[in-house]
Protein backbone atom coordinates (compact mmCIF):
# COMPACT_ATOMS: atom_id res chain seq x y z
CA UNK A 1 0.00 0.00 0.00
CA UNK A 2 2.94 2.34 0.50
CA UNK A 3 6.69 2.43 -0.02
CA UNK A 4 9.40 4.92 0.99
CA UNK A 5 13.08 4.87 0.08
CA UNK A 6 15.30 7.40 1.88
CA UNK A 7 18.29 6.12 -0.12
CA UNK A 8 19.11 3.88 -3.10
CA UNK A 9 19.76 0.88 -0.86
CA UNK A 10 17.18 1.36 1.88
CA UNK A 11 13.42 0.96 1.43
CA UNK A 12 10.48 0.32 3.72
CA UNK A 13 6.94 -0.63 2.79
CA UNK A 14 3.58 -1.51 4.34
CA UNK A 15 1.10 -4.03 3.01
CA UNK A 16 -2.65 -4.56 3.09
CA UNK A 17 -2.56 -7.10 5.93
CA UNK A 18 -0.70 -5.11 8.59
CA UNK A 19 2.96 -5.86 7.87
CA UNK A 20 6.03 -3.66 7.66
CA UNK A 21 8.52 -4.79 5.01
CA UNK A 22 12.02 -3.46 4.49
CA UNK A 23 15.21 -4.14 2.62
CA UNK A 24 18.77 -2.84 2.60
CA UNK A 25 19.33 -4.13 -0.92
CA UNK A 26 16.45 -2.66 -2.90
CA UNK A 27 18.11 -3.28 -6.28
CA UNK A 28 18.51 -7.01 -5.63
CA UNK A 29 15.53 -9.15 -6.79
CA UNK A 30 14.82 -10.92 -3.50
CA UNK A 31 12.11 -11.09 -0.92
CA UNK A 32 11.72 -8.27 1.61
CA UNK A 33 11.69 -9.40 5.26
CA UNK A 34 8.41 -8.46 6.95
CA UNK A 35 7.29 -7.79 10.49
CA UNK A 36 3.66 -7.86 11.61
CA UNK A 37 2.31 -4.93 13.57
CA UNK A 38 0.61 -6.48 16.56
CA UNK A 39 -3.11 -5.76 16.64
CA UNK A 40 -3.27 -4.44 13.11
CA UNK A 41 -5.78 -6.11 10.85
CA UNK A 42 -6.55 -6.21 7.14
CA UNK A 43 -6.72 -2.84 5.42
CA UNK A 44 -5.13 -1.10 8.42
CA UNK A 45 -1.87 0.27 6.96
CA UNK A 46 -2.18 2.71 4.08
CA UNK A 47 1.02 4.72 3.78
CA UNK A 48 4.59 5.00 5.05
CA UNK A 49 7.07 7.88 5.23
CA UNK A 50 10.85 7.65 5.69
CA UNK A 51 12.39 11.16 5.59
CA UNK A 52 15.75 9.89 6.85
CA UNK A 53 17.69 6.63 6.93
CA UNK A 54 17.13 6.41 10.67
CA UNK A 55 13.40 7.18 10.85
CA UNK A 56 10.26 5.70 9.30
CA UNK A 57 6.62 6.04 10.31
CA UNK A 58 3.29 4.56 9.30
CA UNK A 59 -0.26 4.85 10.62
CA UNK A 60 -2.79 2.18 11.54
CA UNK A 61 -6.19 3.48 10.51
CA UNK A 62 -8.02 0.73 12.37
CA UNK A 63 -6.49 1.02 15.84
CA UNK A 64 -5.58 4.72 15.55
CA UNK A 65 -1.83 4.27 16.16
CA UNK A 66 1.27 5.80 14.63
CA UNK A 67 4.13 3.30 14.36
CA UNK A 68 7.77 4.38 14.02
CA UNK A 69 11.06 2.53 13.71
CA UNK A 70 14.72 2.85 12.71
CA UNK A 71 15.23 0.82 9.51
CA UNK A 72 19.03 0.96 9.72
CA UNK A 73 19.33 -0.57 13.19
CA UNK A 74 16.24 -2.76 12.68
CA UNK A 75 14.81 -1.38 15.91
CA UNK A 76 11.49 -2.66 17.18
CA UNK A 77 8.25 -1.02 16.12
CA UNK A 78 7.11 1.69 18.54
CA UNK A 79 3.40 2.50 18.81
CA UNK A 80 1.70 5.66 20.01
CA UNK A 81 -1.99 6.50 20.04
CA UNK A 82 -3.18 9.28 17.74
CA UNK A 83 -6.13 11.59 18.43
CA UNK A 84 -7.69 10.38 15.14
CA UNK A 85 -7.81 7.22 13.04
CA UNK A 86 -5.24 8.21 10.42
CA UNK A 87 -4.83 6.78 6.92
CA UNK A 88 -2.06 8.94 5.48
CA UNK A 89 1.24 10.17 6.90
CA UNK A 90 3.90 12.52 5.55
CA UNK A 91 7.13 13.38 7.39
CA UNK A 92 9.61 16.00 6.18
CA UNK A 93 12.06 15.02 8.95
CA UNK A 94 12.21 13.15 12.23
CA UNK A 95 10.97 16.36 13.85
CA UNK A 96 7.91 17.05 11.66
CA UNK A 97 5.16 14.62 10.68
CA UNK A 98 1.59 15.25 9.53
CA UNK A 99 -1.16 12.66 9.20
CA UNK A 100 -4.73 12.76 7.95
CA UNK A 101 -7.71 10.69 8.89
CA UNK A 102 -11.05 10.69 10.67
CA UNK A 103 -11.72 12.16 14.11
CA UNK A 104 -13.97 10.72 16.86
CA UNK A 105 -16.99 12.64 15.53
CA UNK A 106 -16.50 11.27 12.02
CA UNK A 107 -15.06 14.55 10.69
CA UNK A 108 -11.88 14.38 8.62
CA UNK A 109 -8.91 16.07 10.31
CA UNK A 110 -5.19 16.66 9.97
CA UNK A 111 -2.85 15.97 12.90
CA UNK A 112 0.76 17.00 13.32
CA UNK A 113 3.74 16.40 15.57
CA UNK A 114 7.08 18.18 15.96
CA UNK A 115 8.56 15.27 17.91
CA UNK A 116 7.16 12.09 16.29
CA UNK A 117 10.27 10.07 17.18
CA UNK A 118 10.21 11.00 20.87
CA UNK A 119 9.46 8.55 23.66
CA UNK A 120 6.15 10.32 24.28
CA UNK A 121 5.38 12.33 21.11
CA UNK A 122 2.72 15.04 21.10
CA UNK A 123 0.18 14.93 18.26
CA UNK A 124 -2.32 17.77 17.82
CA UNK A 125 -5.34 18.04 15.53
CA UNK A 126 -6.12 20.94 13.16
CA UNK A 127 -9.30 22.11 11.44
CA UNK A 128 -8.14 20.94 8.02
CA UNK A 129 -9.61 17.72 6.70
CA UNK A 130 -9.88 15.43 3.68
CA UNK A 131 -6.12 15.77 3.01
CA UNK A 132 -4.93 13.26 0.42
CA UNK A 133 -1.35 14.47 -0.14
CA UNK A 134 1.06 16.77 1.60
CA UNK A 135 4.62 18.01 1.12
CA UNK A 136 6.89 20.31 3.14
CA UNK A 137 9.76 21.23 0.78
CA UNK A 138 11.30 23.66 3.29
CA UNK A 139 11.21 24.20 7.05
CA UNK A 140 8.82 27.13 6.58
CA UNK A 141 6.49 25.90 3.81
CA UNK A 142 3.94 23.09 3.57
CA UNK A 143 1.35 22.41 0.86
CA UNK A 144 -1.61 20.08 1.22
CA UNK A 145 -4.05 18.79 -1.42
CA UNK A 146 -7.57 17.79 -0.44
CA UNK A 147 -10.27 15.69 -2.10
CA UNK A 148 -12.16 18.82 -3.17
CA UNK A 149 -9.49 19.72 -5.72
CA UNK A 150 -7.84 22.46 -3.66
CA UNK A 151 -4.25 23.04 -2.61
CA UNK A 152 -3.82 24.55 0.87
CA UNK A 153 -0.67 26.52 1.76
CA UNK A 154 0.36 25.79 5.33
CA UNK A 155 2.19 27.82 7.94
CA UNK A 156 4.96 26.53 10.18
CA UNK A 157 5.95 27.66 13.66
CA UNK A 158 9.04 29.36 12.23
CA UNK A 159 7.16 31.43 9.65
CA UNK A 160 4.37 32.37 12.09
CA UNK A 161 6.93 33.47 14.70
CA UNK A 162 8.62 35.63 12.06
CA UNK A 163 5.29 37.25 11.14
CA UNK A 164 4.58 38.03 14.79
CA UNK A 165 7.99 39.60 15.24
CA UNK A 166 7.72 41.60 12.02
CA UNK A 167 4.12 42.84 12.17
CA UNK A 168 2.84 42.52 15.74
CA UNK A 169 5.87 43.77 17.67
CA UNK A 170 7.82 45.61 14.98
CA UNK A 171 8.26 49.37 14.63
CA UNK A 172 6.24 51.70 16.87
CA UNK A 173 5.43 55.45 16.94
CA UNK A 174 7.28 57.93 19.14
CA UNK A 175 6.36 58.33 22.80
CA UNK A 176 4.40 61.55 22.22
CA UNK A 177 2.15 59.91 19.63
CA UNK A 178 1.55 56.90 21.88
CA UNK A 179 0.60 59.09 24.83
CA UNK A 180 -1.75 61.34 22.84
CA UNK A 181 -3.51 58.43 21.17
CA UNK A 182 -3.34 56.19 24.27
CA UNK A 183 -1.80 53.50 22.08
CA UNK A 184 -1.67 52.83 18.36
CA UNK A 185 -3.20 50.70 15.61
CA UNK A 186 -1.22 48.06 13.75
CA UNK A 187 -2.07 45.77 10.84
CA UNK A 188 -1.51 42.04 11.24
CA UNK A 189 -1.87 39.44 8.48
CA UNK A 190 -2.90 36.12 9.94
CA UNK A 191 -2.15 33.02 7.82
CA UNK A 192 -4.64 30.89 9.80
CA UNK A 193 -7.44 31.17 12.34
CA UNK A 194 -6.48 31.89 15.92
CA UNK A 195 -6.20 34.46 18.70
CA UNK A 196 -3.50 37.16 18.76
CA UNK A 197 -2.38 38.74 22.04
CA UNK A 198 0.25 41.46 22.42
CA UNK A 199 1.73 42.79 25.64
CA UNK A 200 4.38 45.39 26.49
CA UNK A 201 5.88 45.15 29.94
CA UNK A 202 8.77 46.22 32.15
CA UNK A 203 9.39 43.47 34.72
CA UNK A 204 5.89 42.77 36.08
CA UNK A 205 4.35 46.08 35.03
CA UNK A 206 2.14 45.91 31.93
CA UNK A 207 2.37 49.08 29.81
CA UNK A 208 0.11 48.12 26.90
CA UNK A 209 -1.87 45.18 25.56
CA UNK A 210 -4.05 44.05 22.70
CA UNK A 211 -6.19 41.06 21.73
CA UNK A 212 -7.76 40.13 18.39
CA UNK A 213 -9.43 37.03 17.01
CA UNK A 214 -9.05 35.72 13.45
CA UNK A 215 -11.68 33.30 12.19
CA UNK A 216 -9.86 32.80 8.89
CA UNK A 217 -6.63 33.87 7.15
CA UNK A 218 -6.86 37.64 6.64
CA UNK A 219 -5.38 41.05 7.44
CA UNK A 220 -7.03 43.22 10.05
CA UNK A 221 -6.36 46.20 12.31
CA UNK A 222 -5.35 45.47 15.90
CA UNK A 223 -5.55 48.23 18.52
CA UNK A 224 -2.78 48.25 21.14
CA UNK A 225 -3.98 50.23 24.19
CA UNK A 226 -1.82 51.77 26.89
CA UNK A 227 -2.66 50.86 30.47
CA UNK A 228 -2.85 53.56 33.15
CA UNK A 229 0.60 52.62 34.40
CA UNK A 230 1.93 52.56 30.86
CA UNK A 231 0.64 56.06 30.04
CA UNK A 232 2.05 57.48 33.27
CA UNK A 233 5.49 55.95 32.65
CA UNK A 234 5.62 57.13 29.05
CA UNK A 235 4.51 60.67 29.90
CA UNK A 236 7.49 60.98 32.25
CA UNK A 237 10.04 59.37 29.91
CA UNK A 238 12.14 60.63 27.03
CA UNK A 239 13.51 57.18 26.28
CA UNK A 240 12.40 53.83 27.62
CA UNK A 241 12.96 50.15 26.82
CA UNK A 242 10.13 47.63 27.06
CA UNK A 243 9.76 43.93 26.39
CA UNK A 244 7.15 43.20 23.73
CA UNK A 245 5.54 39.75 23.61
CA UNK A 246 3.24 38.52 20.85
CA UNK A 247 1.37 35.24 21.32
CA UNK A 248 -0.69 33.51 18.64
CA UNK A 249 -2.95 30.77 19.99
CA UNK A 250 -4.34 28.14 17.60
CA UNK A 251 -6.17 24.89 18.22
CA UNK A 252 -2.84 23.05 17.94
CA UNK A 253 -0.87 25.22 20.37
CA UNK A 254 0.65 28.65 20.80
CA UNK A 255 3.53 30.46 19.06
CA UNK A 256 5.33 33.19 21.01
CA UNK A 257 7.71 35.92 19.80
CA UNK A 258 9.54 38.43 21.98
CA UNK A 259 11.72 41.43 21.34
CA UNK A 260 13.07 44.52 23.11
CA UNK A 261 11.60 47.82 21.94
CA UNK A 262 13.25 51.15 22.63
CA UNK A 263 10.71 53.97 22.60
CA UNK A 264 12.23 57.36 21.81
CA UNK A 265 11.43 60.89 23.00
CA UNK A 266 8.20 62.74 22.24
CA UNK A 267 7.49 63.71 18.66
Amino acid sequence: MGVACPSLVLCSAVDFTGNVLQTTASSVPSGWPSQAIGGAGPQSLWSVSCPANSFCATVDGVSGDVISWNPVTHSGLTKHRLPIDAFGIWCSSASLCLASGEGPSGVAELVGSTNPGAKSPAWNATDFGDINALSCPTQSTCLAADDEGEVIPGVTVKSLAAALRREAIGGVPKIGVLVRRRGYALRFTSPLSGQLKIEWHIDNTVLANASAGFTSPRKQTVRLKLTGNGRALLKAARRISVTATATYQTNTGAVVSKRKLTLSSRG
